[in-house]
């Protein structure tokens, strides 16, 4: 689960959470009034032409017996970002089970952009840090949990502001780190409900008939919706 945190507020002043290079949780305020700041977004904050987020996210894992009701195991740390390229946290991750090894696939932002970040673990409480897997600006990494004619495969996002657009690419890999051989897969949909963006969801699930994938579109009004494609 992504949980994404702020400091509280007061007048006259903006604040806002990132980790510095030290590893720790710095506290930034800014005067709300400063000529060059721009928050109308209220994800992102804009200050002296630099952009920060107005939280800061990290990862915990929860549990549950029925599917329905969740709650947060004893003995289980949190997941928090580490290093420059995670300096405004890590968010929307993904989850493959692999050949006995989960593979946490992650949204890492920082000054620099926003890129794949991977983690792998076989109990949960260890984890290995891989860094930063795909560059910006790209994110929605999701592992297939089956290899295929010996590779690893995944789908991605990367995202285009002038030329193409927000696809569903696929990627293969051969030790799941690193990723090559990249292909558009699906694309936006013109005057649909998924016309300014697509991003893959979980892991692909695989049927009798192929991979099922569970994916998310956004319109223009940034409204999003899920669907299946196969």
């Amino acid at each position: 689960m992504r949980v994404a945190e702020n400091a509280v507020q007061k007048e006259g002043s903006i604040f806002f959470p990132i980790i510095n290079e030290l590893g720790k949780v710095e506290i930034m305020e800014l005067p709300s009034e400063h000529p060059e700041l721009i928050t109308t977004d209220p994800r992102v904050i804009r200050y002296m032409g630099l952009d920060y987020l107005t939280t800061l996210s990290h990862l915990r894992l929860l549990c549950s017996d029925n599917g329905v009701h969740f709650y947060e195991p004893e003995g289980y740390g949190s997941l928090f970002g580490t290093g420059k390229l995670e300096a405004f946290g890590i968010e929307d991750c993904r989850v493959t089970f692999l050949e006995g090894k989960y593979y946490l696939t992650f949204t890492a932002v920082s000054s620099n952009g926003v890129g794949v970040g991977m983690r792998t673990t076989t109990d949960w409480k260890t984890f290995e840090n891989h860094g930063m897997i795909i560059p910006p600006h790209n994110k929605d990494c999701a592992i297939f949990e089956e290899r295929i004619n010996g590779l690893y495969y995944c789908l991605h996002r990367p995202s285009s502001v002038d030329i193409g657009g927000n696809y569903i690419w696929l990627a293969q890999s051969p030790d799941g780190v690193h990723w090559g051989n990249h292909k558009c897969l699906i694309k936006t949909r013109k005057d649909n409900w998924d016309c300014q963006r697509v991003g893959a969801g979980a892991a692909p699930i695989k049927t009798e008939k192929g991979w099922l994938e569970i994916y998310h579109g956004a319109n223009h009004d940034h409204q999003y919706c899920r669907a299946l494609s196969c």
